[in-house]
């Protein structure tokens, strides 16, 4: 997933009413950056449910949400 994906699904999302349950199913989603790590947080955040999210990209996700609820910035290193 890159910035471009993030994007056209970002309008995409805009796009459809308000209320709608949106479900994004990251099944053949096999390589995400932190960029996309950020946006599917984000869409969690706002309601969307992520579906067949692998585990590392769930993991991701995680540390994510407990860093920025911690005001800390991840570095990526582990």
């Amino acid at each position: 997933m890159d910035e471009e994906d993030i994007a056209g699904l970002e309008t995409l999302i805009n796009s459809e009413e308000h209320g709608l349950g949106i479900v994004l199913d990251l099944r053949n989603l096999t390589l995400a950056g932190s960029d996309a790590i950020r946006f599917l947080e984000r869409c969690e955040a706002h309601g969307i449910t992520l579906t067949n999210c692998s585990g590392y990209v769930r993991e991701w996700i995680t540390r994510l949400r407990s860093a920025t609820s911690e005001n800390i910035v991840p570095d990526g290193k582990e």
